[in-house]
């Protein structure tokens, strides 16, 4: 069983119905509510004008918020539990949605992107801490594969939805709207799934703090480099390279809507097929693995013509969610049991600053140099990356050595 021992009251604990939970979790958290942004951008600059370099900045602000949410989490969990903690972040995620739907200005925009980033915070952490808590180790990579392609699920199952709100002004709000929904439902879920116990909350366990997790990490700095740097360029990809295609090369809804099916179908293949990846001697390598395939993906991203475009959407949503599935497996099986959700933490952070550093960045290049500036920024990103990941590799085999 868990590292947690037992469940909090309410039944029996399933490690395997929770491991699901936690992917509707993150298709709602991540799938639909952040990614979701990128989604829907060019319906809300059409109705809300403003520069790219604004709206940059409301995405670098959701992921501000974001990574208060996740420094907040540890503490939350303390006094909650994970149960009751999971539940309040996805309620706080629906109630987000309702005011993102109800947005008349930009300032308005902006805040409810404020409540959905530290609603994200909370809830991803809280998601993926209570599954990987609940399995045994062994299945802890598997585990995390499957909760990270129920962000692929999210964005396959949005995509048309995207596609409509471009067809009319004022859709993208209705589109916010239900998304509420099955936000709440995740919530009401979470009030019937047993989680497993929380041991610094009862006082059998030391504090959850994200500079525990550091500490125990700083052997994986040049992992923490490349999930940083993974951050940034995915998120960049995400929030501009929708907007690229329809305003920079006059693609069509359909294009759109291919497009964001494509980034998010491959992305359910990339972190589905991980466990293979995973096995044996390929395991140190899957992290430098699923980065080429983002470089590869922002590489070709540079062709010319909207066809490029959907053939770079392929190769980038097969790293997507494999990225952080490998990233959130090695934090928590390089450090003890205890630390575990701290080094969640501390990972989570970690992304989320190289999040917030790319939207506002490639706003205002996109405002002085055009759209096509974004792709290059995503290529450096993800290069960058794979450098860093490489070095975890050589890092872990010299840390491991004298094990062996």
């Amino acid at each position: 069983m868990s590292s947690a021992g037992g469940a909090d009251p309410g039944g029996a604990m399933h490690p395997r119905l929770l491991t699901v939970l936690a992917a509707a979790a993150l298709a709602i958290d991540i799938g639909v509510a952040r990614l979701g942004y990128g989604l829907t951008l060019p319906a809300i600059k059409a109705e809300l004008p403003g520069s790219f370099g604004l709206y940059g900045a409301i995405a670098t602000l959701h992921l501000g918020s974001y990574l208060v949410g996740s420094l907040a989490a540890p503490m939350l969990l303390r006094h909650l539990g994970w149960r009751a903690a999971f539940v309040l972040a996805h309620l706080l995620v629906a109630a987000g949605l309702l005011a993102q739907a109800h947005a008349g200005t930009v300032e308005m925009l902006a805040a409810a992107r404020v409540i959905l980033g530290v609603a994200g915070g909370l809830g991803v952490l809280f998601a993926i801490g209570s599954a990987l808590e609940a399995v045994e180790p062994q299945r802890r990579m598997a585990a995390s594969a499957v909760m990270w392609t129920g962000v692929a699920v999210g964005m396959v199952l949005s995509a048309p939805a995207g596609a409509w709100a471009l067809e009319q002004a004022g859709r993208w709000r209705t589109v916010s709207l239900w998304a509420a929904v099955p936000a709440l439902a995740v919530a009401l879920l979470g009030l019937l799934t047993a989680f497993p116990v929380n041991a610094a909350r009862q006082g059998t366990g030391p504090r959850v703090r994200a500079l525990d997790g550091l500490r125990q990490l700083r052997p994986s700095v040049w992992m923490l480099w490349s999930y940083a740097l993974y951050g940034f360029a995915y998120f960049v990809y995400a929030t501009f390279a929708l907007t690229r295609v329809i305003q920079g090369m006059a693609a069509s809804g359909a294009t759109a809507l291919w497009l964001w099916t494509a980034f998010g179908a491959t992305a359910a293949v990339g972190s589905l097929t991980l466990p293979v990846l995973m096995r044996g001697g390929l395991r140190p390598h899957a992290m430098t693995a699923t980065l080429v395939l983002g470089t590869l993906g922002a590489l070709v991203s540079l062709g010319p013509g909207s066809a490029w475009a959907v053939a770079g959407a392929l190769l980038v949503g097969l790293g997507l969610t494999a990225t952080p599935a490998v990233a959130s497996a090695y934090a928590r099986e390089r450090v003890s049991a205890a630390t575990g959700p701290s080094a969640l933490a501390t990972a989570t952070i970690v992304c989320a600053v190289g999040q917030m550093a790319g939207p506002a960045l490639t706003g205002m290049a996109m405002d002085a140099l055009g759209l096509g500036s974004m792709a290059v920024l995503v290529l450096a990103g993800y290069a960058l990356a794979t450098a860093f990941a490489v070095a975890d590799q050589w890092r872990m085999r010299t840390v491991l050595a004298p094990a062996a």
